[in-house]
């Protein structure tokens, strides 16, 4: 016989917010989690649990099982990051339906929630539920479980729908066909991330030789559904990211095998300025709206979340799996030592360019820092040879570090150079601010990375196009300078929310 219609299901219970999630816990461990996995944060969910009877875990649980693998460094940083990360755990539980639970109850997790929280942390692109999703899909995830502000923030509808139509098709070649806009006239990607989930094949409560109804159908649930604040309302407080990104921080290096020791004032140093970036500005009262987040986190900081992703894929990883993770790190054997670099700096510019070049034992080129002497007496001749000098290794890296002080407005930056192997054409270099802001401008493919002028300076990129540093011959000064053109986007490219600007 003929399916039940939807407004049946709706009748019947079958389509509320408890009910859909409940389904969707069941189609997770089904669709995305082997036996093995599931078994395994079973087990580990149970044995931090102190008693059947609370079958949940709450804030103080959830803290135990993060400090249990963590740093001790860290933990003065986990108390305060804690709070925020199980929040974020809670609202990924029930995500993209809003769950409304009695105020006198504090927030837990159930078995169930732990479940779901982790498959929208940890998000597999074919999951299942018939849009692919994009990288931009899994960090405004991260965004909605961290906002802590609402307000009618200014934006371009046009030009928000346009990115966001570009990027819900970033996704791997073999999963495009599945890809599809999700920021229309009928709602933006909260909206639809509720219509996706409803409408979903595997959601739907039809059986074979019957067809599941389009995704058309769901559109007045849907909109009943979505709450009324939207993605573009919210944004984060500047305070309550610097104190995750401390810990986030700390934790980057931690493989859970050498214990390191981080400088916390080190620490504290470099997630200010992450979050300077993160906030277009350095004051106090700045927020982190969507946009703002995206472009950072996509452009700029790509990796940064890498050691919580690490931390809740610990849950489904048994003692004895070796296997590959997209979250290791390799702690330096033999880190550099010097003025500017440090395990803190080292996990900073690290939560940019994560281990994709293999920077297990980066060679300390050169560095200075004005009215300290330099670590070594190189000439500028001789700092030329070992920039263009063959690597040893494939996987060798070569770390430039200069600070200094801006002589505009005595404030101190932090520039560096990033030099990968077989660097012959520049695309595997990069330049990389760590003071005031933290900003890459990686090198373009094809074209040259460095040269040396006819005045004996070493240069990196064009003066008069995209981002170039010139460190001047006698190394005591050093010229920066971002220029944004209608000619192209040069060597090095530009951030352009930062416009034309030199040092």
């Amino acid at each position: 016989m003929p399916p039940d219609s939807i407004e049946t299901w709706v009748k019947n219970g079958l389509m509320d917010s408890e009910t859909i999630s409940k389904r969707f816990y069941e189609e997770v461990v089904c669709w995305t989690l082997t036996e093995e996995q599931h078994l395994e944060i079973r087990k580990k969910f149970d044995s931090y649990v102190p008693f059947e009877a609370q079958a949940h875990w709450d804030e103080e649980t959830f803290t135990k099982y993060l400090a249990e693998n963590s740093q001790s460094s860290s933990i003065p940083l986990l108390k305060e990051a804690a709070p925020i990360l199980f929040s974020l755990m809670v609202y990924l539980s029930t995500f993209p339906l809003t769950i409304h639970k009695k105020n006198s109850e504090p927030p837990t997790l159930t078995y169930e929630d732990l479940i779901r929280a982790m498959h929208w942390l940890q998000l597999d692109p074919n999951d299942g539920l018939d849009r692919t999703k994009s990288p931009t899909d899994r960090r405004r995830y991260l965004f909605l479980g961290l906002a802590d502000i609402s307000d009618d923030f200014e934006f371009n509808k046009s030009e928000e729908m346009d990115i966001s139509a570009r990027k819900a098709f970033q996704v791997d070649d073999h999963a495009r066909n599945w890809a599809c806009i999700n920021y229309d006239e009928n709602g933006d990607e909260m909206y639809h991330d509720i219509l996706d989930l409803i409408s979903s094949d595997r959601m739907q409560y039809v059986d074979l030789p019957w067809g599941p109804y389009p995704k058309e159908d769901f559109v007045g649930l849907a909109t009943h559904l979505t709450p009324p604040t939207r993605l573009r309302q919210l944004a984060i407080s500047r305070a309550r990211f610097k104190v995750l990104v401390g810990f986030l921080l700390a934790e980057y290096l931690n493989d859970g095998k050498i214990e390191l020791s981080m400088d916390l004032e080190a620490v504290d140093s470099s997630a200010e300025i992450i979050v300077n970036s993160f906030c277009y500005g350095t004051g106090a009262d700045d927020v982190i709206t969507w946009p703002r987040f995206e472009y950072n986190l996509s452009e700029n900081t790509s990796c940064l979340f890498t050691s919580i992703f690490r931390q809740i894929e610990k849950l489904k990883r048994g003692p004895d799996d070796r296997s590959y993770s997209d979250y290791d790190t390799y702690p330096p054997e033999n880190m550099p030592t010097g003025y500017i670099l440090n395990l803190a700096t080292m996990s900073q510019f690290l939560s940019s360019f994560g281990s994709s070049m293999g920077i297990e034992d980066p060679t300390l080129l050169f560095e200075y820092e004005k009215n300290k002497p330099s670590s070594t007496s190189l000439t500028i001749d001789h700092l030329i040879s070992l920039v263009k000098s063959k690597p040893e290794d494939q996987w060798d890296t070569k770390i430039l570090l200069i600070s200094g002080t801006n002589v505009s407005n005595r404030e101190t930056v932090i520039f560096g150079a990033l030099l990968g192997c077989n660097d012959i054409d520049g695309h595997r270099s990069a330049l990389f601010q760590l003071a005031p802001y933290h900003d890459t401008f990686r090198g373009t493919y094809g074209m040259g990375a460095r040269w040396k002028t006819e005045s004996g300076d070493l240069s990196f990129g064009e003066q008069d196009e995209g981002f170039s540093m010139v460190l001047v011959a006698r190394m005591d000064l050093m010229k920066v300078s971002q220029k944004i053109t209608d000619k192209g986007i040069g060597t090095y490219c530009s951030t352009l929310w930062r416009g034309s600007w030199e040092m």
